[in-house]
């Protein structure tokens, strides 16, 4: 789940104690994103919607919507 990163949720971290900027977290955000592990769950999500796709369009020809 991504929380929405905006100038409330970053004032009530520091309101609550926590020295964060909105680049702190959108730099840690990005980072994120380019870890191998995250990577590789992109890339299977997206073989796993274009097989689906291709099934779907397969039982379309076939008649079996």
């Amino acid at each position: 789940m991504m929380a929405k990163i905006d100038k409330f949720f970053i004032a009530e971290l520091q309101e609550r104690g926590y020295d964060f900027s909105y680049k702190t977290l959108s730099d840690i955000y990005k980072a994120s994103r380019k870890r191998s592990d995250c990577v590789k769950n992109k890339q299977k999500k997206e073989i796993d919607a274009e097989l689906m796709d291709r099934i779907a369009k397969d039982l379309i020809k076939m008649g079996l919507d």
